[in-house]
Parts: structure tokens; C-alpha cells; sequence
């Protein structure tokens, strides 16, 4: 029966380039070095026949003494220079990885956050057992940057060129197996140098996670389980797709089962089909499956199913498969998105994978986390911008209600791509919270004739893998005369980036107009410069002003366009005004690194967040949680501490009650009501508590506080909860504050905190939300940005207890904080 282990515990790694290793020899399996066993491991180098190593013996010298004749493994190795034969300077670490944060600063590489490109090598050894000969043996990779190379035992496995796609291979035949055979090796070389997927940061390494996975030869084929469900009354109608593989010299005569669980894991609905498969060959199986009484998957009730699919041949089972899915109806009209039944504006964010102190390599917690904060802020949709998201952050969402508009890297028709999109969509198609598959995002040569070929073709293919979802693309430089062929004759939907601005309206007011049958979906918008915590404009340290900066896109000032494309409330009446298009997807949910905008070359990450990269949020967070969570509140920006007593202050407050009254130091400054998108006071500053009350029907609901901090005097810490799993995997946000002796926030604090975690836990990583900053997040110190900073905190694999997180500052009192581990 299947197994699947993952391999992310036990690799070493070293940067730089260590090679070459060859991919084509004279000879099967003789590579050598670090392809296959050195020093103590178990096992030989070469599995030669006696007359064969004799033969060897004869022929081969070492490398650096022609005159000696010595033993196979040794002659083998000397093919190769010395770096490629010794573990010498490799280091040990679990996946995932991005080895770039290790690789410092650089001057040129803007996009990538001015963190240079390079060579990364990992290698790990495992033993398979003498019982798992005859079952078919396979290595996953859910998504290893970039440029990757692969060699097992000696043997060159084959590339994979994006960053972003899982793949796998076979190697069955090449697997040694038992205490006799030895050891087996796996070598990984990642090459992001060869040109970027992206212009952000991406990240390098084995940065998703890696599997071993063992079947039996008549298997259920890579993403072989494909369940279609819609809505029929309160009915569930699933049509099962089981694509079964026979890797034997045999006709086989199998049964495929498939049992239906519901949420609270009873059985619902089973079919038997009955069939056979060719010889190395594969056969799909397709039958209905009536439910009756279901739980609809939405983003209020995220109820999910699971298909327990079984394989038998002659009565025996042979591979055991399982499927979590939503059962729910789906449709995009010219009204916009519907989910059973029901309008559902899109209310979402673009979100790169990046995160503080992990760059691209986020643990599962990471992602969970990212979607906890979104939904937070009252957003109900996600577009994995701009590439496939991971499948964690999929089974996140389908869990938290999220929707995601999953989208693909890039158009183009070599075989590499199209197999990139066939995974893309296989791996993600049974997910209920993908609602549709974005092609592509903002081609330069879109609307050519060879956009149209290149668009019709993987489409074509596309819709054959999944005929139940729209296809869109997010379009920014398309010709408004080409629409109508994009938006009826191509794709179901026709994607508008900035349809809101000057720079993107004219893509959707003339065939809105002209084509009445055409949909449309705002795939990108707003794009507005803001510095958590920042109230003025500070070019040299890369920070805007929350109130709206003076810069442009690249470092330029004033114009209409100062600010960001559009602004978020321009964004929010546009959508107001014209509900045809079907919501709008912030750019971007999360600062993140790279693409270094406004003020390039101050700066290491983007000002395009709603949040910092630490997930803290910035002003306009509440702008939109007022608009979309319907919990009473008010948000007073900005904070209390001036250095000009009298100077006038404007005051701007975010809220979603009828009106406001501001207090500074118990005295009324008056109360307004909410006529626009904020309230405004100006007031002269005065040291003290400024509070804001809000009011619905004259009755007080809610308020915020702004306080005049003292000196930093201390550290206090916090963490999005206390107890952690001791999986080696689960991780706690802890937020570190620079505060005054009565606890009050400073908001200018910049101090230099350092953390220190007892031996129960690691700590991950830090940041701080700071544009600017070129400290390293792979460090145990770093400095406070206004007033904040985050540490990573992941438990370690089965040590249960607790683990202690210690911050301390020069001249502050430290601070503990405890957590559980269970």
C-alpha cells in the first residue's frame, strides 16, 4: 500500500558552486563524489560486475598521481575536483530553506531586494528497506528555486527550470535497497543565476517541502484523483475521476472504490468500478456519486469532504488514496462571482510567498498564519501572485474560507511550461477555495498574434484538465481594440489591473460599454506607497508617510499618479460604481521583498502593503477592516509623540460607526459623523492621551487611544498563542515592544533587541517591517522599527515542554515569555 514520508528533516547544504557535476558519462552510474557514497557512509560507489571492476582497476588512475592504480571508488572520484568529493564545509539544516538570506547585500539587484543570486548544493542520504523492493519508488518536490539538478546514486536524474511547480521522479531502479546495497544518496544543485522567474524576491533553494513516496506497480497515477461536485438543490452531484497506472508486463484487472466522508468524517456515498489496464499503461475510471443532504464548501462555512479511494487487483488492495474536496456550485457572471447561489463580491488581496524572517521558505504555520491575518482584515479572496501558489497555503484557505484566484507564472508553449500548467492546475483542481485559474499577468506582448496563439493553445489544453472554472488574465498593457477577443473569444473573463486609474480605466469603460455580455474581474489594484508607522516622507531611509507620500513609481515626485497607481478609497468607489467587476484584489496584502518601490535603491522590500512584512499592520489596514468586518471600530493615525508642542496635527480616523468624538487629555475636540471615507480633526499637539469614542444611535460602541510615550525603558513581548505542536514544524509570532516604564508603546523606538531561545525551541528568524533595512533576518539580534519587531519561535520534533523566549536591550529591562510545547 502507499506510503508517503517527508524527507524535509536530515539534509546538509553548501553555497556556492562545488561542481561540476556531469549530467551524460561514458558509463551508467559511475558519476561518483558527492553523487553517491564517500567517506563511512554505507555501500560501494559503483555496483560493477568482478570483470568489470578488475577492468577499472587497471585504467583508472587518481587524479593527482597518474603512476598509482587504486580501487574503483577512489579512481571514480578523482574524475572530479576535490569540492566535489568531500563534505568538507557543508552545513546541516532541515527543509524548507532559502539559502539566499545567508548570501548578504549586494548593490545591483534591486528586484530581488538587492540580495544577489547563486549556487546552493544539498545533498541527503537515506536507507529504503529490503521488504520495499518491488514497489515503485519516487522522490517529490513540491518546489525547489531554481534551475535545479538532480543526481541519485551516481546517476544524473534530469532538471527542473521553474521555481514554482512540484514535480517527482522515479527511481526505482536506481534505489539500493537494505543493509547490503547501502546508502542511498540524493544531490540537489539550485542555480538562480541563469535569469529571474520574477522581479521579486524569489528566494533559492529546496524551499517547499520534499517526500518519499512508495506504491505498489498498479498505483493511482500523480494527482489521479479528480472529484467535479456541483449543487442541486441541497444535494451534492460528484462526478469521480480515478486515473490508474499498471507499471507491469501484465494486463491487470482491477476495481477502483471510492468511499465519500462528510465533514464529520461519516460515511455518505461509496461507487465500485470494475475495469482493466494495459500493460504500462494507464486507464481513467469515471462514475456519479449522489449526496444527499450536504454541507456546501463558502467562506462562512468551510466544510470539507474526503474521498477515500482504493485499488484492487484480483480482490487485493494495491494503493490506498486520499482527497479532501468541497462540495459547492460556482459560477462568474456579469454580476460578478457566485458561490452557490450567491453573489460574492471579491474582497481580496495579491500576496507574494515571501515572509520576515524566512524569505521564501515558509513553514506551513507561515502560510496559515498570512491567511489568518487577511481574514482578519475582513478580505474573503487571495490571488497567489504571480505564480502557483504552494499547496499548503491552498489547504490553509480551504480551511479558513479564503478564496484564491491560483494563478500561472508565465505564457509560453515549450513543453517545460505546458508541463508546469498541467500541474499546476492537477495538483490544485480539487481545491473548493480556487474559484478560477489566472493564465497570466501583465505580458508585455499581449494581444500580438503570438500572445494569441501561444493563449488559445494552453487554454485549449487548460480547459480539458478543468472544464468547472473561468480562466482569466490579468492584463495591464492589452490594447482596449483587443478585448473583446480576450475577454468573449479567448478567456471567460476579461482581468483589469488599475482599472480604477488613469493608467488602466481605458481597459474597461469602452467595452463595458460596447460588449454587455462580457465579464470582467478587477485582478490588481490600488498599488499605494505607505511605511508602517511613518507619518513623513523620508527618501534616504526608503519610507512614505501613511497619509500618502509624495513619491511615483521609481523615485519620482509630485502628479497624479504621487502615491501609488490608485489610492485604496479610489479603489473601493470605483468598485462601488461599477459592480460588473467583481471586487478587487489589493496590491499587495503584505510588504515583501524586492521590487523595490518607491525608492529603489533606499529600500529592500516593496511599500505596497496593507502590512509590514512581519504581517503588523499599517493605517490603512483599518481603512478596509472598517469597510468589511462589521465588529465596531475606530483607528486614530497618527501616533502621539511630536516634538513641537502646539504645532497643528491633523488626525485622520478610520471607522465604521456613525460618528466620533476625539479627546485630548479629557477634553472634547467635538464629534463628527462619518461622511466620507474618514474623519478629520486638526488640532494643536499637546503631550498626553488623545481617544477616540465611536458612536452608533448616540450609544458609545468602541474607542482607540493614542498615548505620549516616555523614554524606552523596557522590552514586553507577546505571541499569537502560547502552546506549540512538537512536530518540528509548528511556529509562534512573537512580537517584541519597545515601551515606556508605564507600558506605552514608543513609536520612534529604534533600539537594538536581542533574543535568546532555551533549548526546547530554534529561533527561525526576525524582522522588523523596515523598507530600509539591510539587517539579516537569520540573526539573534536586530534593531526595533517604530517600536516593533517579530521573532520566529519553531518547536523541535518531539521534545514536549516548554521553551523560553528571552528578549533584552541595552538599557531596557528584558522580558520573558513561555510557551507550551505538546
Amino acid at each position: 500500500m502507499r506510503s508517503k514520508e517527508c524527507l524535509d528533516k536530515g539534509w546538509k547544504y553548501r553555497i556556492g558552486e562545488i561542481g561540476p557535476f556531469p549530467k551524460t558519462c561514458k558509463k551508467s552510474g559511475i558519476i561518483g563524489g558527492l553523487t553517491n557514497v564517500v567517506g563511512q557512509e554505507k555501500g560501494e560507489p559503483f555496483a560493477g560486475a568482478r570483470h568489470a571492476m578488475e577492468y577499472l582497476r587497471n585504467v583508472l588512475p587518481v587524479a593527482d598521481n597518474a603512476e598509482s592504480k587504486i580501487d574503483v571508488s577512489t579512481a571514480l572520484m578523482a574524475q572530479l575536483p576535490l569540492s566535489a568529493r568531500t563534505l568538507d564545509g557543508w552545513k546541516d539544516v532541515d527543509l524548507p530553506h532559502d539559502f539566499r538570506l545567508e548570501m548578504g547585500y549586494d548593490d545591483n539587484s534591486w528586484a530581488q531586494g538587492f540580495i544577489p543570486n547563486g549556487i546552493c548544493y544539498y545533498r541527503r542520504t537515506f536507507e529504503i528497506p529490503k521488504e520495499d523492493e518491488g514497489k515503485r519508488i519516487v522522490l517529490e518536490f513540491d518546489g525547489v528555486m531554481r534551475a535545479a539538478s538532480f543526481w541519485y546514486n551516481g546517476c544524473f536524474l534530469g532538471d527542473h527550470y521553474s521555481g514554482y511547480t512540484g514535480f517527482q521522479f522515479d527511481v526505482t531502479e536506481l534505489t539500493k535497497y537494505g543493509e547490503e546495497e547501502g546508502d542511498n544518496v540524493l544531490l540537489v544543485r539550485c542555480d538562480t543565476t541563469t535569469g529571474d522567474e520574477g522581479w521579486w524576491y524569489e528566494g533559492g533553494g529546496i524551499y517547499r517541502h520534499t517526500w518519499l513516496t512508495k506504491y505498489e506497480p498498479v498505483h493511482i497515477d500523480r494527482w489521479g484523483v479528480y472529484i467535479q461536485s456541483e449543487l442541486k438543490g441541497t444535494d451534492g452531484v460528484l462526478n469521480a475521476q480515478v486515473t490508474v497506472c499498471n507499471e507491469t508486463e501484465q494486463m491487470q484487472h482491477c476495481q477502483v472504490d471510492v468511499e465519500i466522508l462528510d465533514p464529520s468524517g461519516r460515511g455518505v456515498g461509496e461507487i465500485r468500478i470494475p475495469g482493466e489496464v494495459e500493460p504500462y499503461g494507464k486507464a481513467t475510471f469515471c462514475k456519479e456519486i449522489h449526496i444527499a443532504n450536504v454541507h456546501p464548501w463558502s467562506c462562512q462555512t468551510p466544510d470539507l469532504y474526503t474521498a477515500q479511494t482504493e485499488i484492487l487487483v484480483d480482490g487485493v488492495p494495491t494503493d490506498h488514496y486520499k482527497t479532501t474536496f468541497g462540495i459547492r456550485s460556482l459560477s462568474y457572471t456579469t454580476e460578478g462571482l457566485k458561490i452557490n447561489g450567491v453573489l460574492t463580491p471579491l474582497y481580496g488581496a495579491c500576496v507574494h510567498q515571501d515572509f520576515a524572517g524566512v524569505g521564501a521558505a515558509l513553514p506551513d504555520a507561515v502560510q496559515a498564519y498570512k491567511i489568518r491575518r487577511l481574514k482578519e482584515m475582513g478580505l474573503n479572496a487571495y490571488r497567489s501572485a504571480h505564480n502557483p501558489a504552494t499547496l499548503e497555503l491552498l489547504d490553509e484557505c480551504d480551511r479558513q474560507g479564503m478564496l484564491v484566484l491560483d494563478e500561472n507564472r508565465i505564457i509560453e508553449v515549450t513543453k517545460h511550461r505546458m508541463e508546469d500548467l498541467e500541474e499546476l492546475i492537477k495538483s490544485a483542481r480539487n481545491h473548493p477555495s480556487v474559484f478560477a485559474w489566472s493564465l497570466s499577468n501583465e505580458e508585455m506582448f499581449a494581444g500580438s498574434y503570438q500572445a494569441k496563439r501561444i493563449v488559445h493553445r494552453m487554454l485549449a489544453m487548460a480547459r480539458r484538465l478543468d472544464p468547472t472554472r473561468p480562466f482569466v488574465s490579468a492584463e495591464a498593457f492589452l490594447d482596449p481594440q483587443d478585448s473583446a477577443e480576450y475577454g468573449l473569444r479567448l478567456f471567460d473573463i476579461l482581468g483589469l489591473n488599475y482599472a480604477e486609474s488613469l493608467f488602466g480605466s481605458d481597459k474597461y469603460f469602452g467595452p463595458a460599454k460596447e460588449y454587455p455580455q462580457m465579464k470582467f474581474l478587477n485582478t490588481e489594484n490600488t498599488s499605494w506607497f505607505t511605511t508602517r508607522g511613518i507619518y513623513e516622507d523620508n527618501k534616504t531611509r526608503g519610507h512614505c508617510s501613511s497619509f500618502g507620500t509624495r513619491y511615483v513609481m521609481m523615485g519620482g515626485e509630485g502628479g497624479p499618479m504621487a502615491g501609488g497607481t490608485a489610492r485604496p478609497w479610489q479603489t473601493w468607489h470605483f468598485y462601488k460604481e461599477n459592480p460588473r467587476t467583481g471586487g478587487f484584489f489589493i496590491w499587495t496584502g503584505f510588504d515583501y521583498r524586492g521590487e523595490t518601490t518607491p525608492l529603489r535603491e533606499y529600500q529592500v522590500s516593496s511599500n505596497f502593503g496593507v502590512m509590514d512584512t512581519c504581517g503588523f499592520a499599517k493605517d490603512d489596514y483599518y481603512y478596509y477592516k472598517a469597510l468589511f468586518d462589521p465588529t465596531p471600530l475606530v483607528h486614530i493615525m497618527p501616533h502621539w509623540n511630536w516634538p513641537e508642542v502646539g504645532q497643528l496635527k491633523n488626525i485622520r480616523i478610520y471607522t465604521n460607526c456613525e460618528e466620533v468624538e476625539l479627546i485630548l487629555n479629557g477634553v472634547s475636540q467635538g464629534k463628527k459623523r462619518l461622511e466620507g471615507d474618514w474623519i478629520e480633526y486638526q488640532i494643536p499637539y499637546q503631550p498626553g492621551v488623545l481617544k477616540a469614542v465611536g458612536y452608533k444611535d448616540g450609544k458609545q460602541l468602541t474607542e482607540d487611544v493614542r498615548e505620549t510615550a516616555g523614554v524606552p525603558a523596557k522590552i514586553e513581548l507577546s505571541a499569537d498563542r502560547l502552546c506549540l505542536c512538537a512536530d518540528g514544524k509548528d511556529v509562534a509570532f512573537i512580537t517584541a515592544k519597545v515601551c515606556d516604564q508605564q507600558g506605552v508603546l514608543v513609536p520612534n523606538a529604534e533600539n537594538y533587541v536581542t533574543f535568546e531561545v532555551s533549548e526546547g525551541g530554534k529561533l527561525l528568524g526576525l524582522g522588523n517591517g523596515d523598507p530600509g533595512s539591510r539587517e539579516r533576518d537569520k540573526a539573534t539580534g536586530r534593531r526595533a522599527f517604530s517600536g516593533m519587531l517579530m521573532a520566529l519561535v519553531q518547536s523541535k520534533e518531539n521534545q514536549v515542554g516548554t521553551v523560553v523566549v528571552r528578549a533584552s536591550a541595552s538599557g531596557l529591562e528584558s522580558c520573558t515569555l513561555t510557551l507550551s510545547v505538546e
